[in-house]
């Protein structure tokens, strides 16, 4: 079953009896009071129900029934690790839904204002964090510590948006403005694929592997897929290749 959300709207899709798609929503089971809440940003189907995440509010589908949490001031985007659901919140940090209450996780307050940060697996005792303040940094559940890579420099300047974890191990991560990049559990820059070398944008907003290995992403017109890793390299500017 495919879920999907969109403005004060969520539900799924379901072919009909003649077996056209058709987008089924759930509105109606969410209380009337709690029905504007904007775009859903994030879907996450777990293990306890599937998750729908606004601004405003966040949603839990489960056993017929739809349960609601309201954010102090706001919620950013919300990410899944693990089978864990994390959101930072203004003025708090870091959260962790644990059963029907969020907890605090300690040393991550900084993190409160990373609209956009990106939450990832990285150990069996560490999970990546990437911001667009801070770069990248990894918490093992007490601190966040400085995770240098090779693309620091590129997050900083082409604001980070999301990341997803590759098959192989590697991660990309994707930027509003400059492409995506590769790098591995060591932080060196594998690939970085702009709009100069061959995507059709720079604009990526989301990253996906597929079951078959295949990335593809998102861009700010349209989709592409990439293959990783490409049998073909590329040697130019960005790898201190120039005129002799």
């Amino acid at each position: 079953r495919i879920y999907a959300g969109g403005v004060s709207d969520f539900g799924y899709l379901e072919p009909d009896a003649k077996g056209a798609m058709r987008f089924v929503s759930l509105i109606d089971r969410v209380p009337a009071e709690a029905r504007t809440f904007g775009d859903v940003w994030r879907t996450h189907a777990l293990a306890d129900g599937v998750y729908f995440q606004s601004e405003m509010a966040l949603f839990r589908w489960s056993n017929g029934t739809i349960r609601v949490w309201k954010p102090a001031v706001r919620f950013n985007r919300a990410a899944a690790v693990n089978g864990k659901l994390y959101l930072t919140q203004p003025g708090v940090g870091l959260t962790e839904l644990v059963g029907d209450t969020f907890r605090t996780l300690p040393g991550t307050e900084q993190l409160g204002t990373e609209t956009f940060g990106v939450i990832l697996p990285h150990d069996d005792r560490r999970i990546l964090v990437g911001t667009r303040n801070n770069g990248l940094l990894l918490y093992d559940g007490a601190a966040l510590t400085p995770f240098k890579t090779e693309v620091d420099q590129q997050i900083a300047a082409h604001d980070l948006y999301r990341g997803t974890e590759l098959p192989d191990g590697t991660v990309a991560l994707t930027t509003a403005t400059g492409g995506m990049s590769i790098i591995d559990r060591s932080g060196r820059r594998v690939e970085t694929i702009t709009k100069a070398r061959g995507l059709a944008a720079d604009v990526v907003y989301y990253a996906m592997a597929d079951r078959e290995g295949w990335l593809w992403l998102g861009l700010g017109g349209g989709i592409a897929r990439v293959d990783t890793p490409s049998p073909a390299s590329f040697f130019g500017e960005d790898d201190g290749l120039g005129a002799g």
